[in-house]
């Protein structure tokens, strides 16, 4: 167990694909003992959020390919030296202890790039078969007239592309679980740097989710702004995002309670606003009308 919180504790929690493959090293070495381990290593990212760390743990088998060699392979590639029983073995044992790691290390990478291309698959072909219609969810968002992407069963999805190349690497789908709304993204998707683009523009403000992309579509659009909106899904994507494009960008920020998004404005270093109530750009819209959401736009501009 400390040999594992150690090494866990040099790996970063931001990527989504490299935060799965942890839960399945330490998974594979602790059973479900290990979770408050892994969900406490996760809280590092800004992106946390309990219910889908839960998920994706019960979502793990325990005896799947990634092992404990893999945390330790990648805490290693981030400064970790491993406990002094790792220290002391021959020189012998460690050159063939790195090439079993390596080629775990190539497995791993083999097997994520298939779930990806697996997954830009299954967006491929729940998006040819969605049809432009109204969506309750949007109706609860104050959004009941615009049309959206709906698959046969009724759920919304929400393709999701690089924001570089504009290739379709999976979808969000959003559907009533429980009486509650769930989002989730295809399985084994590649998240990081994956956007939805809402409108095109010499200029492009950036902000974490569909609705609130939406409502501040319509303030731009209202304003006669020739802007861009990228949705980016989460706050440490919005982050990463911000540094592959050029041209003016401003960001809306989510005010939640966690400061997650204001953070990730900051961590951006672009111009940003949001709204002085915990909440979102959506929010602002149903709580003070779309002109709001449109005076911080024409704010953001200013700075």
């Amino acid at each position: 167990m400390k040999s594992v919180r150690e090494a866990l504790s040099h790996v970063p929690s931001d990527d989504r694909d490299t935060w799965v493959m942890m839960g399945m090293a330490v998974k594979s070495e602790l059973g479900d003992s290990g979770f408050d381990l892994w969900n406490e290593w996760s809280q590092q990212a800004e992106s946390y959020a309990y219910k889908s760390a839960r998920d994706v743990w019960k979502s793990i088998k325990a005896g799947g390919k990634v092992t404990v060699a893999t945390l330790y392979h990648f805490a290693r590639l981030n400064g970790w030296h491993g406990d002094e029983s790792i220290r002391q073995r021959s020189a012998e044992e460690q050159r063939a202890r790195l090439a079993e790691l390596a080629a775990i290390a190539e497995c791993d990478d083999a097997i994520k790039r298939k779930r990806r291309a697996e997954a830009a698959q299954k967006a491929q072909s729940l998006v040819k078969t969605a049809r432009a219609d109204v969506h309750p969810y949007l109706a609860e968002k104050g959004l009941a007239e615009i049309k959206v992407m709906v698959l046969p069963e009724g759920e919304l999805i929400i393709p999701m592309r690089d924001v570089q190349n504009n290739a379709l690497l999976g979808a969000q789908i959003i559907r009533l679980e429980n009486n509650e709304w769930s989002k989730k993204m295809l399985p084994g998707m590649r998240a990081k740097g994956a956007v939805l683009r809402l409108g095109r523009g010499s200029e492009t403000i950036l902000c974490e989710g569909y609705a609130t992309g939406l409502s501040i579509d319509l303030a731009a659009t209202l304003l006669r702004l020739n802007m861009a909106v990228l949705v980016c899904f989460s706050a440490g994507n919005l982050t990463h995002v911000a540094s592959l494009i050029g041209g003016k960008r401003y960001v809306f920020a989510d005010n939640d309670i966690s400061k997650a998004g204001e953070q990730a404005a900051i961590k951006s270093g672009l111009p940003y606003v949001m709204s002085k109530d915990i909440g979102d750009a959506n929010d602002l819209h149903q709580q003070s009308g779309l002109m709001a959401v449109s005076k911080l736009l024409m704010e953001v501009r200013t700075k």
